[in-house]
């Protein structure tokens, strides 16, 4: 899959919403930025990328990395993690050959300290395709569009080219979000997803909250009601990963049954 000229990630952003009278509770999501990249290297777009958000800490491992050629970019309402993902996929280089380049956070920082994070570069094998499966019917099932979904899942997968293109399937009447590319593919997908169902529990939470403010329910009563909110939510997600493993065997069976069928 080759990278696009220049691609738009728009980011969900959720509100802060009040919970009585006496105190309000404030939930805000990570710190986000925009910005407009023309085009350069890897080093060059580190620079930008800490200059629009503030003094980013990310650390290029080598001077051969940051040379590598990086396409233009357009990035509006992202989190800096966001952003820096979008750096990881296959570069062409001409003394190393093709490379992938990974982006990963070191360690898990403290309360209010900024997270570091290391770019590198591989030489590129060939990873093997696989098949991943996600029930995404609880995110679709309010207001959030399935063709607006899917357009998240696909600006991103464009960006992690693999070897070959990754095949994207939605099956509306389960819910089903099918894809077959290598580990890198998936992962950003499941990147997505994971994104989008953190912003749709937030949005639910926040639904509940309204009435309590209006009801002028005391700051005690509405924790205990968010902490068995939580504790709901919670339960459903534990749910539908059981429904996703076991769809997943369901996938592995059907990989096997294929693969031992005599070749004509």
């Amino acid at each position: 899959m080759k990278r696009s000229s220049c691609v738009s990630i728009v980011a969900l952003v959720a509100a802060a919403v009040a919970c009585g009278p006496q105190a309000q509770a404030q939930f805000t999501s990570p710190p986000s930025f925009s910005l407009q990249f023309a085009g350069g290297t890897i080093g060059e777009y580190v620079n930008a990328l800490q200059e629009a958000s503030g003094g980013a800490n990310i650390v290029v491992a080598s001077p051969e990395v940051g040379a590598i050629r990086f396409p233009p970019v357009r990035l509006e309402s992202v989190t800096l993690e966001a952003a820096v993902i979008v750096l990881e996929g296959e570069y062409p280089t001409k003394q190393a050959g093709n490379v992938y380049v990974s982006a990963e956070m070191v360690g898990h920082p403290a309360e209010g300290v900024k997270p570091l994070f290391r770019i590198s570069a591989n030489r590129q094998t060939h990873l093997a395709a696989e098949v991943k499966v996600w029930s995404v019917a609880d995110l679709i099932a309010g207001s959030l569009a399935p063709e607006d979904f899917l357009t998240a899942v696909e600006a991103v997968v464009e960006l992690i080219p693999g070897h070959q293109p990754a095949e994207i399937r939605f099956h509306k009447e389960t819910g089903l979000l099918i894809a077959r590319g290598d580990p890198h593919q998936l992962d950003a997908i499941e990147g997505v997803v994971e994104q989008i169902r953190g912003n749709v529990v937030l949005e639910e939470v926040f639904a509940g909250l309204e009435p309590w403010g209006a009801a002028q329910a005391g700051p005690a009563k509405a924790l205990e009601r968010l902490q068995g909110e939580v504790a709901r939510l919670e339960g459903s997600v534990a749910e539908k990963n059981q429904e996703i493993e076991s769809l997943r065997m369901i996938v592995r069976d059907l990989e096997l049954q294929l693969n031992e069928r005599p070749k004509p």
